[in-house]
């Protein structure tokens, strides 16, 4: 397993995460002997980062997560990230609402603290009633600040997602340790603007972030498994079928390059990107893990495959 750092806050954590949300199910869905196998495999595999939040599964990931944890023993040797979601109607007292939210996920968890949390709301110049403004974003910056300074959390981080030039304010806000970013060979634009699929364009955020030495990790590397013709029945595809022009399109160009699979091209698209400290996968399988494990050993994509995806990408709008 290859380990990078974590932006600039001296961190190390393994290139492969383990996603425990809907995409990959495995962790509200799958039975607790194939979790706990699951995860014990990926741990014994050198996979240091576990991703999960309260509202997936409606907690039943964290539940789960924590009980394997728990089972294994393995609390010192892995990394939980989870989040907190605020409105602006939860505005009126954010510390109460972000509090009662935490507290909670530690409840399911069973641990006494996480290592990464994360503001997960949609941040928005202008919110509706599913997202947060960019100012009440900083105002739980600092809540969550206050949280890493009580031992709560040893990192904070936040979820680009919302409008683009308001979570690259964020980045540079200067006041989180880590972002996470959507970032897949179907729609690249938060490493390299303007490339984005006809899909939201993210302007590079991956790169401003760690330009401004934040962590990144990549979500949703298989576009929360848009590009597989074929899903697990764990997973959830959130794309509804919009992106299967563009996996096929990806999977003609693994096919012409003899990798094993889509996946395979979208993992190590992802691991190449200069900038990324940690490709998430919502692992569904053990077949699914080895597979990533396997392809993630062969290492990134050369520069001239990289700039085939992004031609291949960018000329389908």
């Amino acid at each position: 397993m290859e380990y990078r750092q974590l932006g600039a806050t001296g961190t190390s954590i393994s290139a492969i995460g383990f996603g425990c949300g809907t995409a990959g199910g495995l962790m509200n869905k799958g039975e607790p002997r194939e979790q706990r196998a699951i995860v014990e495999r990926a741990v014994d595999a050198g996979i240091t980062y576990f991703d999960t939040a309260p509202n997936y599964g409606e907690g039943l990931s964290e539940t789960n997560l924590g009980r394997v944890i728990r089972e294994l023993q393995v609390r010192d040797r892995v990394q939980i990230g989870t989040k907190v979601g605020l409105l602006e109607c939860d505005m009126p007292d954010p510390q109460a609402a972000l509090r009662t939210i935490f507290e909670s996920s530690l409840r399911r968890l069973g641990v006494e603290h996480v290592d990464i949390l994360f503001l997960h709301s949609q941040v928005r110049f202008e919110p509706d009633d599913r997202s947060i403004s960019a100012p009440h974003a900083r105002t739980v910056s600092r809540i969550l600040g206050k949280l890493k300074s009580e031992g709560g959390t040893q990192l904070t981080g936040f979820t680009a997602h919302g409008d683009t030039d308001a979570v690259k304010e964020l980045a540079y806000a200067g006041e989180f340790d880590v972002v996470q970013a959507y970032f897949s060979a179907a729609n690249p634009s938060s490493g390299f603007a303007g490339v984005s699929g006809g899909q939201q364009d993210f302007g590079g955020v991956v790169v401003d972030a760690a330009s401004a030495g934040l962590g990144v990790i990549n979500i949703q590397p298989l576009s929360a498994g848009g590009l597989l013709d074929q899903a697990h029945p764990y997973a959830r595809d959130f794309t509804h079928g919009r992106l299967l022009n563009a996996g096929a399109r990806l999977a003609n160009l693994a096919a012409e390059w003899r990798l094993d699979s889509v996946y395979e091209l979208a993992l190590r698209f992802a691991l190449a990107k200069p900038g990324i400290s940690c490709v998430l996968v919502g692992f569904s399988s053990m077949e699914q893990l080895e597979q990533g494990l396997a392809w993630s050993e062969r290492g990134g994509l050369a520069e001239g495959y990289v700039q085939r995806v992004l031609d291949v990408v960018g000329s389908h709008h």
